[in-house]
């Protein structure tokens, strides 16, 4: 249980890095993959937030 706890703030903070640097990217590419990335890391911190309610 405490994994998917960690897990959930490892993938918040992993979010708030890539959504800042897809901010300061210059490159459009770049800028598109951190924002991807920035969804699928809210998308498993979610998973991981519901996986702890359900126990």
């Amino acid at each position: 249980m405490i994994i998917y706890e960690i897990g959930s703030i490892a993938f918040g903070i992993f979010s708030v890095i890539f959504i800042f640097i897809s901010i300061t990217s210059k490159n459009e590419i770049a800028k598109a993959f951190y924002m991807l990335c920035f969804f699928l890391s809210n998308i498993v911190a979610l998973l991981c937030d519901i996986v702890i309610k359900l126990n």
